[in-house]
């Protein structure tokens, strides 16, 4: 039963915040409750997603409404029929960064330039084919005979701008939520097996669901200090192996406290 929280002597709201200190939690979730956790676990990520998508937004936003205009003021007209592009400007036409005057697309229909390795451009348009840099040592080509006859204008640039504006927080949300709560998963199923070694160092009687449990809450405090940390731009060096230290102490002493003593009752 992933959803599963019974017989709780802790809101789902007072978890996070006990998380940090009170070792109390930590037994009650061990011995009072069914499940892995994992229903918690997605309502946690559910939530720091929420918040962290918020900011991305209003950044993104305000990205397009500075940079946006300096972009679509170099755009060209782009003629595509029969799979084959074409431009009435000279070319290579290039596209530039409006505030460090770096070229980051370059048109070429004429067969100039057929390849990023001739320009430093990530971004290139052939009679054919767009080419683009995936990373510094990966590029992909789109085929352009697969876009059909249009005609590629500022206006359209500029309309797709604006609904990328309004439906950025919708499409990315999901998938960053998805994607993390996977990502939890598997490292919540390698923490709790590293919780084992822990259970046999403080002599615990603890079964694997239980120790994905303590799992889940002794991750809390990363991942809360971590979108806490995100939202407000400071980078943390090593932030992975220091969450990682962080999550085992917690985890190593929320599986000592259940040898302990029972959890005591508290009104929630």
């Amino acid at each position: 039963m992933i959803w599963a929280l019974i017989m709780s002597k802790y809101s789902l709201l007072q978890i996070p915040a006990l998380s940090f200190f009170a070792t109390d939690v930590y037994r009650d979730m061990a011995n009072n409750k069914e499940g892995v956790g994992f229903g918690y676990l997605f309502l946690l990520l559910a939530f720091c997603w929420l918040l962290i998508i918020i900011v991305l937004d209003s950044s993104y936003k305000s990205y397009l409404d500075e940079n946006a205009p300096g972009f679509l003021s170099q755009f060209p007209e782009i003629t595509i029929i029969d799979g084959q592009a074409s431009i009435k400007e000279m070319q290579p036409y290039y596209i530039d960064d409006p505030k460090t005057g770096q070229h980051i697309a370059v048109i070429d229909t004429k067969g100039t330039i057929n390849s990023l390795e001739q320009t430093d451009a990530v971004i290139l348009l052939t009679k054919t084919s767009v080419i683009f840099e995936k990373n510094q040592i990966e590029t992909r080509s789109f085929d352009l005979s697969e876009v059909g006859d249009v005609v590629i204008d500022r206006a359209l640039i500029s309309s797709w701008v604006e609904a990328t504006k309004s439906w950025f927080a919708v499409f990315m949300y999901p998938f960053a939520l998805a994607g993390s709560y996977l990502y939890r998963i598997i490292q919540m199923l390698i923490y709790a097996a590293i919780g084992l070694l822990f259970v046999s160092i403080c002599k615990a009687e603890l079964e694997y669901t239980q120790l994905l449990r303590l799992s889940v809450v002794a991750v809390t405090p990363s991942i809360i200090i971590n979108t806490l940390l995100w939202m407000s731009g400071t980078n943390l060096p090593f932030a992975g192996f220091m969450y990682f230290i962080l999550t085992m102490i917690y985890l190593f002493l929320g599986i000592k406290a259940t040898t302990e003593g029972p959890a005591e009752e508290v009104d929630s």
